[in-house]
């Protein structure tokens, strides 16, 4: 990847802002969707995202320390990942949960804000399937349709 450094005398780099993907988790509640709004990133990005998982050398598998490990990933994942969400509400909430406990609201909370902690606590306590894996899926493949807008550019 480029830097300034290898740029000639004239050129820099300019981040591009790109709108993150809209992910539409569940519409359980009649009067709203949870909608999450996944990061754009590259094939290489998710690359090294993914590299952060592995235990560091010496932990073994299942330890306090793996655990520890683990839950601190999960939380760089999804500040990495997440950026927000709209329409998180109870009803919407109680369809991707699993788990034999509910979380109950005050008739005050319409909807759950974003928060980071609370995005890694939804990737631990819902369903792979209906949170997590539409998150990843996502983020995978919204690397690839950049990936071919990139191609397409460069063919043109």
């Amino acid at each position: 990847m480029p830097t300034d450094q290898t740029l000639p005398a004239g050129l820099r780099l300019v981040t591009t802002k790109r709108e993150p993907l809209k992910v539409r988790v569940t519409k359980a509640d009649p009067n709203v969707a949870f909608t999450c709004f996944v990061s754009r990133m590259s094939a290489e990005q998710i690359s090294k995202l993914g590299e952060r998982a592995a235990l560091p050398p010496g932990v073994r598998p299942n330890s306090p320390a793996a655990k520890k490990h683990q839950q601190e990933y999960q939380e760089h994942y999804c500040r990495k990942v997440i950026v927000g969400w709209e329409g998180l509400t109870i009803d919407n909430l109680r369809d991707i949960w699993r788990g034999d406990q509910e979380i109950e609201a005050d008739k005050s909370v319409s909807e759950i804000p974003y928060t980071p902690e609370f995005a890694s606590f939804l990737m631990t306590n819902t369903l792979g399937s209906r949170f997590g894996g539409l998150i990843s899926n996502a983020l995978i493949n919204g690397a690839d349709e950049d990936e071919e807008e990139r191609d397409q550019k460069k063919d043109d």
